[in-house]
Order: C-alpha cells, then structure tokens, then sequence
C-alpha cells in the first residue's frame, strides 16, 4: 500500500493489517471508462471534501486525498485511468478495517452515482478494452522512464485491465524474509481459492485467474532482465540482502532518483547496486539542467520499494538514521537485518498476488493472510511438502481449475483445508473473533466455488446477470 502517515506498522503488540484495494469502473453498459471522463470524476470527489492531488508534469489530476479520523486514504488510478485504487491506513483488527473500508466506500460511491458510472468486484475489466491509448494512466513518470531508454518494460498495457486487492501486514525485521518466502510459496493455493479474473470482452477466458498470468509480463520487452521484476521469483530468499540484491541486479535503474527539480536523470546506465557504491554521478532533470547526484537514503527508499513479485518487504528508512557508506557494507555483508534495526519509520510484507475480491468479501483474503502470519511456524511446515519449483507451477494450473484443481495425486482443495485451519490458528491466538471472516472461504471449498466459478456461472445466465454479481453500487 501506498505511505500512510500514520506510521504506526512498526510499532505493534498485535499485528497491524491495511488494505490497498483496486476495482475497476464500468459505465452503464459495463465498458471502461476514458481519461476526459475519470479528470470529471475526480473533479466531483472535491464536494465531498477529497483534496485534489495532480501530476505537476502533466498539470492534470492524478487522485485525491482525505483524512477519515485522522488516518489518511489516497484514492489514485492504477494502470488504467478507470482502475480506482484505494491506499487504506493501518489498523488493530479486522473489523476495525472492514468498517473503515464501508465509510470510504459509502462516498466513492455517492460520487461513481452521480457520474451514472459503477464500481465492480472483479480482478479484470469484463468489457471491451479495444481503445488502450485513451484507457491508460497519463503520467510523467512514462517520460522518466523513457529517458532511461525504454519506455516497453513500464508501459506494455498488459495490466491496463487487471485490479488487485493487496494486503499489508506488520511483521518483525527478524521475521520478514521467512514471511515474504512463505507466502510467495501460496500464491498458487490464493489463486484456486480467490480466483476472480474469468472474462474479458465479454467473453469466457481459458482461465479462472488471467490477472496472475498476465502479472508474469508485466515487465517483459526488448530489454533482457527486467522480467524477473514481477510475479514468482526463482528462488526463496536467504536475507533481506539476498532480496534486495536479486531485485536490483536489473540492466538499469526502474525509476531514476529525485531532487528539488524533480527526476534527475543519471549520465550513465546504472542499476541500484552500482548507483549505491558511487560517491558522486553527474545527471539531467527533464528540462535538460545539470544535477550532481549523490546518493542519499531518499534514493534508497525509492529502490526498496520497486519491486512486484507475489509478496514482498515493504520497508521505509529514516533518512536522519541511515548513512549510505554502511548501508552498503551491510548490503554486501549481508547483514541488512542487524543494520536496519531501530532504523525504519515503516516495516510490513505486501501481498500483491490476490485479485480484487468480489462484491462484499474484501476482508476474506486480508483475513487468510493474516492468521498463516500469526503462526508461521505451522505454515512452514505445511509447505515442506513441495518444493520452491512445485508451488511456483501450481499457480499457472490453480488459474485454470481453481479449487478443482488436481496434480497426479494431490488435490488442491486439501491442501486448501489444511492451509485455512493454520490460519485459524493464527486468528484465535489474537482473540478478536477474526476466525469469522474465514467462513466465507469455507463455504468457498465445501461448495468447490472461487468468486471466478460464480461470475461465469452469472455471466451464462446473461450479461445482465453478471453485471447485477459484480456491481458495487
């Protein structure tokens, strides 16, 4: 999820969880919605008192903020200009964020009403996505990367279409690297179980999940190496270290570093690694003025957070405690856990490989997550019983059978059982009465139905049909 200004992940008796929630919006046909029309859109947000944010290279609108008691949501657009993505803050419990979540929803969408438009619980736009210009976010970030040298690997339109709905968790320094592996390691038990990505054009995919799939080229073009950015990663990971050098280790830098006069274009072709050992290095900003780029926990804070696989540390240092020179010595010693510690305003794993949810079950995968964190030890052992190699295949089988799925002898729908009482575990050691929110996957397994298996059952009644499934309001 985006900064929340509460920084308060790091500082927990009980876990924290947020949630970053995107949905598509539809017209009243069920088509995607174009650039002129989400700028009116975000134009209405400021009568419910939404502050207005904009892309100052552009001088166009980007999102809207507003603080609910003090927390902050940021509501911007993904990959497509009709993709709404809500950054949620921090909270104690599950029904706290669950009840956070309906008040923000409740003005979203007083505003999608107004403008006859609708948001939708499905992990891709099931309409016709044909005009991908016009449908994508404008943003100057496009022309940063493209005076990097390739412009392909950022913008390939594949996700245009594609909503996730992420989970934030606060975890320990100590434990963040076991966490992140383990959780990479079921996404492919996620995706049987939450798949929600079947139609497109309005047509019945090949696939349950084609959002997961498609995240696998995110990243791809011309360019070797960039591809590992996103998706299932090769390996596990030893350390924080092991992750960070895995990640940065690209042909050049994902985003350039910033300074007064904004992006500052490097002289050189760098990656992270090689831009965090140089003393000095001569750059551009866009309107061509010469900047000399030092490195500078800014810049590390930027690097830390570009990276896209399944799940992943989220961490933000305080640039008052952080000198680069042991940072990189500890990068390279590979004892980033021992060297960060006491030194983050901002410490969570991501969970990126779930799809939006459907229509009033958005707690359901934040409620999963949560309890395999809170008794990791269980979890761990239940995924001994595969290899790295095998749960990274199993994702690409789960996105077509979904909870039917079944490899030689294992049916996946037990593995699905065994992984949701760990979680429940997990759950009723917190004692807040979150195991509840489980019911709804249980529900999911007896019946042997992902919300993906109910909008194509919705959509062969007709178009109608799944329209009234998936819309919001």
């Amino acid at each position: 999820m985006r900064e929340s200004k509460i920084e308060n992940f790091i500082d927990f008796n009980e876990r924290l969880v947020g949630l970053e929630l995107e949905n598509q919006i539809i017209d009243s046909n069920g088509e995607p919605i174009d650039f002129d029309f989400m700028q009116k859109i975000w134009k209405d947000f400021e009568k419910l008192g939404w502050r207005i944010t904009t892309d100052s290279g552009l001088k166009i609108i980007s999102g809207a903020e507003k603080e609910f008691d003090g927390k902050n949501v940021n509501l911007s657009s993904d990959a497509a200009v009709g993709n709404l993505e809500m950054a949620l803050p921090p909270l104690s419990n599950l029904k706290e964020a669950e009840d956070f979540l309906r008040v923000v929803h409740s003005e979203i969408f007083q505003v999608l009403k107004d403008n006859q438009v609708s948001l939708i619980g499905l992990g891709i736009h099931p309409g016709n996505m044909n005009n991908l210009e016009n449908l994508r976010v404008k943003s100057s970030l496009y022309k940063v990367i493209e005076s990097l040298g390739s412009s392909t690997h950022y913008n390939n339109g594949i996700m245009t279409a594609n909503s996730a709905g992420q989970t934030g968790i606060s975890v320990k320094l100590s434990e963040m690297v076991d966490i992140t592996n383990e959780l990479i390691k079921i996404t492919g038990l996620i995706t049987a179980s939450c798949a929600n990505s079947p139609i497109q054009n309005w047509k019945i995919l090949p696939w349950k999940e084609w959002r997961i799939l498609g995240w696998d080229f995110r990243f791809i073009s011309n360019i070797k190496g960039f591809e590992k950015l996103s998706g299932f990663p090769d390996k596990p990971f030893s350390s924080l270290a092991d992750f960070f050098k895995y990640y940065w280790n690209i042909p050049f830098m994902t985003l350039p570093p910033i300074r007064e006069t904004g992006w500052v274009i490097p002289g050189k072709k760098l990656n992270y690694l090689s831009y965090f050992r140089q003393k000095e290095i001569e750059g551009k900003d866009l309107s061509g003025n010469r900047v000399l780029l030092t490195p500078m926990p800014r810049d590390l804070n930027l690097a830390m957070i570009l990276t896209w696989p399944h799940a992943k540390p989220h961490l933000v240092t305080d640039p008052e405690k952080i000198n680069m020179n042991d940072f990189v010595k500890s990068l390279k010693n590979d004892d980033l856990e021992k060297y960060l510690e006491g030194k983050l305003v901002n410490c969570y794993v991501e969970y990126r490989g779930g799809a939006a949810s459907a229509v009033g079950e958005e707690i359901v995968l934040p409620a999963l997550l949560l309890g395999l964190v809170n008794n990791l030890k269980d979890l761990k052992t239940f995924t001994k019983k595969f290899s790295w190699k095998w749960w990274k295949e199993l994702v690409y089988f789960t996105a077509v059978d979904g909870i039917n799925t079944k490899i030689k002898n294992v049916e996946v729908v037990d593995l699905l059982q065994e992984l949701v009482k760990i979680s429940e575990i997990g759950l009723k050691n917190r004692g807040m009465n979150e195991e509840q929110y489980l019911n709804v996957l249980k529900m999911r397994l007896k019946n042997k139905e992902n919300p993906a298996d109910k909008a194509i059952k919705a959509f062969k009644k007709s178009k109608q049909d799944l329209l009234d499934y998936i819309k919001y309001c």
